[in-house]
């Protein structure tokens, strides 16, 4: 009997014992991978709803989000997903677009509309530019064709910056909500602009051997401008606004070819790496940084510090969602192309796929 046991029984107990353990970790594979991670006591995103972007227009209600979808149309939407505007262009027309509104142009440059986000006609241009827009901003950029300089509108109509030259193609335009603008060339030079439009400072770029600013951000206070530029080494260098004098550079060890992505959050600045965005606290240095699989092409920060980006490569769309202490609370993969991600309220997330718009919503798990 006790060599029937040790020959026959324990090697199948054994047996059975490592395939329950294959078994438990196979699943914890799967849990972790296709869905959202889970976190003791802590929120989290999960898929809570979906609806149709050519569902019919319910007017009279405030939009809380907008869609692009390709050159010729955009939509905006309540909380709950309905459409209060959508706009589809005319063939021979492109449309440029945030949460304020969206500007038709011309594709040769010959003029512009610009229309709230409700769809009334603010101001018709007749210009030789294209329109660029930054979320949250209420005003329109206008670049001239040849890239050599610009002008701005807000969406009111009103005049904001006018007509300045460039003696190269600008790269980059940023803004913040007490309407500071920055204005970075190919040729290495920044422009500072304060809320009424007036130019009250200019920077040479000097970081690298080769001069050349790929992107520009101001932050929220309009105390910093920072710039990104330069090949071996690529630098971000911080100017102090109010002081006139250069902050500090930090190499990025990297090298974008073309313009990466560059952003100020409260006193942290986030900037784009191969397969990364990293940050680095301004004053006293703390950094980290964001992992995506392919190419980035949107991200976005909440009030509150969460961070949604959308990655894409062999026809996937990769979606992260991260707290602000940089854990992953969402993680997701979609054949295709997703696109305008965006934080609803403080709850909700909401981006475009196909022809739908799928919410995320927090979720406690225990």
């Amino acid at each position: 009997i006790d060599n029937f046991t040790n020959y026959y029984i324990i090697p199948a107990m054994k047996k059975k014992i490592i395939i329950m353990l294959g078994i438990m970790i196979l699943i914890a594979v799967i849990d972790t991978f296709l869905f959202p991670v889970r976190m003791t006591n802590r929120v989290s995103y999960a898929v809570s709803g979906s609806s149709d972007i050519y569902q019919d227009v319910v007017s009279g209600k405030t939009a809380s989000g907008y869609y692009v979808s390709g050159d010729n149309e955009c939509g905006y939407y309540t909380s709950s997903g309905e459409i209060t505007h959508r706009y589809i262009s005319e063939p021979d027309k492109q449309i440029a677009a945030n949460d304020m509104g969206y500007v038709v142009y011309d594709k040769f440059g010959n003029a512009v509309s610009i229309f709230t986000n409700s769809g009334k006609l603010v101001k018709e241009i007749s210009t030789l530019s294209y329109p660029h827009l930054i979320d949250g901003i209420p005003l329109v950029y206008l670049v001239k064709t040849n890239g050599c300089g610009f002008s701005s509108y807000t969406f009111g109509g009103d005049a904001h910056i006018v007509d300045f030259n460039t003696n190269s193609v600008i790269t980059s335009i940023s803004s913040n909500k007490y309407l500071f603008t920055l204005v970075s060339t190919l040729d290495g030079e920044m422009f500072i602009f304060g809320k009424t439009g007036e130019l009250i400072d200019s920077y040479d770029y000097r970081g690298s051997a080769i001069k050349y600013i790929k992107s520009c951000a101001v932050d929220g206070n309009g105390k910093f401008a920072a710039v990104m530029g330069g090949l071996d080494p690529e630098m971000v260098s911080i100017y102090d606004i109010s002081n006139k004098v250069a902050y500090k550079s930090f190499n990025t060890l990297d090298n974008l070819t073309y313009s990466g992505f560059l952003k100020f959050y409260d006193d942290m600045i986030f900037y784009e790496t191969h397969n990364s965005i990293k940050y680095k606290h301004i004053g006293y240095g703390r950094s980290g940084s964001y992992s995506y699989q392919g190419d980035l092409y949107e991200f976005v920060i909440s009030g509150t510090g969460e961070i949604a980006l959308l990655s894409f490569k062999d026809n996937v769309t990769y979606i992260y969602v991260y707290r602000g202490d940089r854990v992953l609370s969402y993680y997701g993969e979609v054949s295709g192309r997703a696109s305008s991600i965006s934080f609803i309220g403080n709850d909700s997330i909401i981006f475009k796929i196909d022809e739908s718009l799928i919410r995320l919503s927090h979720r406690v798990t225990g």
